[in-house]
């Protein structure tokens, strides 16, 4: 099954002769042959694996803004994770998928969690989640900061 087939059987959103240039924050690139999407991690595995399996090179990027690709980068296929952004309340765990960029949300569920301070682990697009503390006194907490 080639590629197209494949994303279309699984229901992953993709786009074909994309300029990256649309896609990017910093609007710069060429155009890529197969633009995927997908929207949960259970696609995005499937994708990669996917593509893994049948010897596809492909790049993986998050929301862009802080990627600059070249006028002459051409790729053939690149998995963008913007999309694999759920994200689920567990008591005073919050879990984030790696495509979440939605801070004021976030911070509507620390309210309802009763959360006072959150740990951002890391800034890069590839982070798989972020670490919540409940604290009794948040004011005295000091917590380095990775940005």
């Amino acid at each position: 099954m080639n590629l197209l087939s494949f994303l279309t059987e699984t229901g992953t959103p993709f786009e074909k002769n994309v300029p990256l240039s649309k896609k990017t924050w910093i609007k710069t690139g060429g155009i890529c042959g197969c633009w995927i999407s997908p929207t949960s991690v259970e696609q995005l595995a499937e994708v990669c694996r996917y593509l893994q399996s049948n010897g596809i090179k492909f790049d993986i990027v998050g929301q862009t803004s802080n990627i600059f690709f070249h006028s002459t980068y051409n790729p053939e296929v690149i998995v963008s994770t913007a999309r694999v952004n759920n994200y689920n309340i567990d008591g005073d765990i919050i879990t984030c998928d790696c495509g979440w960029g939605k801070r004021d949300e976030i911070g509507q569920g620390l309210s309802v969690a009763g959360l006072r301070r959150v740990l951002w682990a890391c800034r890069a697009s590839w982070h798989c989640g972020l670490c919540c503390h409940k604290m009794q006194d948040a004011s005295s907490a000091r917590f380095p900061r990775c940005w």
